[in-house]
């Protein structure tokens, strides 16, 4: 590993939500041994490299939002808008959940569009939303996405989900350096794990009768094969601990009546109830303390 770049992750575990839109909701049960040997939606636009950041989540996003959106996107300008969501750009990394509520909310910003690149501006620089333009949001906005959706985790799932929707997929794996200089990015062994990493799943290859996933990493096109890499089938399983998350082309509201129980729903309901009289709670005691105040 002498003189050869070092990289970094930046995934955190995906919290658990039961408000979720499930993937399976909209298809129900599929054969996937029906399915080709080999399949990817399409090719990447560009392999990015995010160095040494903890912007993995954000590359992956929009490796994944660029193959819908058959336009180049900016990654920087991304993980701001996921530390905007959370509040607080000085913590490390993130989550996918937050990454793909960072594209539902702001959309995604066109990469000729940004002001900023990573060998100009720092980390903290680049995390930090104040220092980005607000009047970027608005092209942003173009790109937004619907909703996303979580996809069953495991090979079979994520292959599901790829093929019936046929877009690309936000995930993570639990990355083990070894794997990162791997002959051809052909990964078949377990290494020793590091940290979580965020990836985009593109598809599946058969290699010596084998099934692999096919992913896009951010380590740049130098690595694994031009950039892609090919994890096999069982370390799938065991290593890509994070879930999953699709983007489709639903509005919430018919996401909802899809994909929400009952029970579900009504607890949705008692919550924004809840916060509705949290604020008129509010307002009714910045009232009270102004008339203090005046007499």
């Amino acid at each position: 590993m002498e003189n050869q770049e070092q990289f970094r992750g930046g995934l955190l575990p995906t919290p658990p939500d039961n408000r979720d839109f499930q993937f399976r909701k909209l298809f129900g049960a599929i054969n996937t041994s029906l399915f080709p040997d080999n399949f990817i939606v399409r090719n990447p636009i560009k392999i990015k490299n995010q160095g040494d950041t903890d912007f993995c989540t954000a590359f992956a996003l929009t490796a994944v939002s660029e193959i819908q959106e058959e336009i180049e996107l900016d990654p920087l300008w991304q993980f701001a808008k996921i530390k905007q969501l959370e509040g607080n750009w000085e913590t490390w990394g993130a989550d996918l959940r937050m990454a793909c509520k960072s594209a539902v909310k702001f959309g995604s910003l066109p990469e000729g569009l940004s002001p900023y690149h990573l060998d100009d501006k720092n980390r903290d620089f680049l995390a930090n939303w104040a220092n980005w333009d607000s009047e970027l949001d608005l092209p942003a906005q173009y790109h937004e996405k619907k909703t996303y959706w979580s996809v069953d985790n495991g090979f079979e799932g994520f292959r599901m989900a790829l093929y019936l929707n046929k877009t690309a997929i936000l995930t993570g794996v639990l990355w083990c350096n070894e794997w990162t200089y791997s002959e051809g990015g052909i990964i078949n062994k377990k290494g020793t794990p590091t940290e979580g990493h965020s990836l985009a799943v593109i598809g599946w290859k058969t290699i010596n009768n084998a099934l692999y996933l096919v992913v896009q990493n951010s380590y740049g096109d130098d690595v694994g094969d031009k950039g892609l890499y090919y994890f096999h089938r069982d370390l799938v399983d065991k290593m890509f601990i994070f879930g999953g998350f699709a983007f489709v082309d639903l509005s919430p509201e018919e996401a909802k009546k899809l994909a929400w129980s009952l029970r579900i729903k009504i607890m949705e309901k008692i919550k924004n109830i809840l916060t509705k009289i949290s604020i008129a709670l509010n307002e009714l005691l910045k009232l009270n303390n102004y008339d203090r105040i005046r007499t």
